[in-house]
């Protein structure tokens, strides 16, 4: 039967099935586009789902190798990343079917399909439940920016891995900003610390391999575990955790992305990128409207959740980026932003926030939204 195997000795940990925070509202997984799993069978399912949505280059992929000493180390394969490899990831026996998948493709212009925060769990500092509780943190800000993420326990003591898969390939460069944005509060989860986020450089070098991530799902390397993966309420294994990473699809990076544009205003040149310009083109008589649908992909502002930051962004996309008169952006703001927000924001408040953004510094031109070249069809 083609399922996932069992893992012999695989238990739930304790801090998988303790008491949780309730789980964000958001779309974690789209049930309509669950492959017909009985036409292809499982891995080869899961094998060309992780081709379309993780593949950054098929001429190299990770995995490991044992040693003489009985020691397992990691290794790059200069081989041909095929479907039927990745299959044997998904139906893992033993090391040699583990996949790693590159986190870039290749160079001059290299792109990212994917960010992952890697949080591990090695030596006795490690906390597996402020890692568990870092991890959902981290799940529930993707959900607010319009992702469909993948939050799986990784080894079984205490790590995790959390994916955020885009729709389209973006620049290298703008994928390991938006990580380094998303795990910049690390230190209020009490970990020792930082995560590890892949992509882990701006720009390939040496041999020009991107370091790799063991794929979803996945055997671990040195312990008896499958990975489970969290549905949002419970932990899935074997064939439902199969059905429902086939049901996840990625996702337009764009709130991301200019949520972490604003973050990088003050940091040194080397984390600078130039977002995805991916807005539609429109004649000035669209620019409102344009406006209104950008703003509807930030999230709206939660007191005692560092409130002030997507309020502060909104404003910015409003008076700079599509560089619209004050009192119109203010009203905005007040129709389609604050009934987003909790508590909503006073007039006042929302006043001292677009003066802000209209008065600092800041390294794009003037309407560089209202004037960006798109392609037909793109999404903000």
């Amino acid at each position: 039967m083609d399922i996932l195997p069992s893992t012999s000795g695989q238990e739930q940990p304790r801090y998988l099935s303790g008491d949780l925070p309730p789980p964000q509202a958001g779309r974690v997984h789209n049930a309509a586009t669950t492959h017909a799993l009985s036409g292809l069978g499982t891995h080869a399912a899961l094998a060309r789902w992780a081709d379309h949505w993780l593949v950054n280059r098929r001429d190299c992929y990770g995995g490991y190798w044992r040693k003489e000493s009985g020691d397992v180390s990691p290794t790059t394969r200069k081989k041909t990343l095929t479907l039927a490899t990745l299959a044997r990831h998904f139906s893992a026996t033993h090391l040699g079917d583990i996949v790693g998948l590159p986190s870039a493709s290749e160079r001059p212009d290299s792109t990212a399909k994917w960010l992952a925060v890697d949080i591990d769990a090695h030596g006795p500092k490690a906390e597996p439940e402020f890692n568990l509780r870092a991890a959902l943190h981290w799940f529930d800000r993707l959900l607010e920016f319009g992702f469909s993420p993948l939050l799986l326990a990784s080894n079984g003591v205490g790590g995790f891995h959390v994916w955020a898969i885009f729709s389209f390939p973006i620049p290298l460069a703008a994928a390991f900003a938006a990580g380094q944005f998303l795990i910049h509060d690390w230190r209020d989860w009490s970990l020792p610390i930082p995560p590890e986020v892949f992509p882990k450089q701006i720009e390939l070098s040496g041999k020009g391999f991107a370091l790799w991530l063991r794929a979803p799902l996945s055997l671990h390397h040195k312990r008896p575990w499958r990975s489970p993966i969290w549905n949002g309420q419970r932990w899935l294994h074997g064939i439902e955790a199969a059905e429902f990473l086939l049901g996840v699809e990625g996702s337009d990076p764009a709130a991301l992305l200019t949520a972490t544009e604003c973050w990088t205003d003050t940091l040194s040149d080397p984390v600078r990128f130039e977002a995805r310009k991916s807005l539609p083109s429109a004649d000035a008589g669209d620019i409102r409207k344009r406006a209104i649908d950008y703003l509807a992909k930030i999230p709206g502002a939660i007191q005692g959740q560092r409130g002030s930051d997507p309020t502060y962004l909104a404003a910015r996309v409003l008076v700079y980026g599509f560089d619209l008169p004050a009192e119109e952006a203010l009203e905005i703001l007040l129709e389609q932003f604050n009934p987003k927000c909790s508590p909503p924001w006073s007039e006042q408040e929302l006043r001292h926030k677009i003066a802000d953004a209209n008065s600092k510094p800041f390294n794009r031109p003037r309407g560089y939204l209202r004037d960006a070249p798109g392609r037909k069809g793109a999404r903000p």
